[in-house]
């Protein structure tokens, strides 16, 4: 059996079973590997694709079908979306109060960094004044020798 022929037996069995399957879960996964397969097929065939583009364009389509057919009979679908929704929001919301914190931080990260240098330049007065009375200290020493 030729790897193509190979293809087709195990698309066509896929097929069958999710024309059978309606559990949501199950289809879905089974849609995903239908996907899989045919785009391994086609990517497959390299240069005999000519001769199987009608099968793959028909795969595609029954594909399509499946998928519209699973999403507007299926409130496991629409449920799990609902639930996909509310998640996201959870996650938005949860994203936007952590930009919120580290604006405030980098708020206050700026306050702290004016507020150390000016320290830094309180610092460096305060010394050069002790480096100039150090020196006039070491002059009148020298005096009193």
């Amino acid at each position: 059996m030729s790897l193509s022929h190979a293809y087709i037996q195990e698309i066509e069995t896929l097929i069958s079973r999710l024309k059978e399957t309606t559990t949501g879960e199950i289809r879905f996964n089974e849609l995903c590997e239908l996907r899989e397969l045919i785009d391994s097929f086609e990517a497959s065939l390299g240069v005999n694709k000519d001769e199987y583009v009608t099968r793959i364009h028909e795969y595609k389509s029954e594909y399509q079908r499946l998928k519209n057919a699973g999403n507007s009979s299926s409130t496991h679908s629409s449920s799990r979306t609902h639930s996909s929704s509310s998640i996201l929001k959870q996650s938005l919301d949860q994203l936007l109060e952590t930009e919120k914190v580290g604006q405030s931080t980098l708020d206050e990260l700026s306050m702290q960094e004016d507020t150390i240098k000016r320290c830094t330049m309180s610092i460096k007065e305060t010394k050069s004044g002790l480096d100039v009375g150090n020196k006039l200290l070491n002059k009148m020493r020298s005096w009193w020798r």
